[in-house]
Formats: structure tokens, C-alpha cells, sequence
């Protein structure tokens, strides 16, 4: 039983949509986390006394939503090409 023993018989497309899943499935999740990290920001900054949270302020938070947004689904997509008729 060597290192190579589990893709003894994956060709090179087997090998690359395991690594496409791989990379898929590891940015699907990061989403909870990155959503966190995003909604803590808002939310010290919200809570604040000293800060005056302005449109500014609304609209940064906003895209770094979208952008994860955006992020996982992409990698949603990749993750789920190896599901499709490649298989």
C-alpha cells in the first residue's frame, strides 16, 4: 500500500475534478466563517458610541458581503463541476 494507492486508477481528469471538488468544497465552507467575520465588523462598528456609522460605512460592508457571496458561489460552482457529466 503506497502513497498512490488510492488513485491507482484515476487518469488525470479523475485527479483534476477531485481537486476542483477539493477547492469547491473548501470555499462552500468558508462561507460561515467569512460571514462572521464580516458581520462582527459591522456589528462593533454599529455598536460604537464614539462612531457614526454613515452610508459610507453601510455600502464597505455591503460589498465585502456580496464579494463572499459572490466567492462561495463561484466555488460552489467548481466544486459541483465534478458531479456533473464529467463523471
Amino acid at each position: 500500500m503506497g502513497n498512490n494507492s488510492m488513485f491507482r486508477y484515476a487518469d488525470g481528469v479523475d485527479k483534476l475534478l477531485m481537486f476542483f471538488g477539493t477547492i469547491g468544497s473548501i470555499g462552500d465552507g468558508l462561507q460561515n466563517p467569512l460571514m462572521m467575520y464580516i458581520l462582527s465588523d459591522v456589528i462593533n462598528a454599529y455598536g460604537d458610541k464614539n462612531a457614526k456609522l454613515g452610508m459610507h460605512d453601510v455600502n464597505k460592508y455591503a460589498l465585502r458581503l456580496l464579494l463572499v457571496a459572490i466567492g462561495v458561489g463561484l466555488s460552489a460552482f467548481v466544486g459541483k463541476l465534478h458531479t456533473s457529466e464529467f463523471s
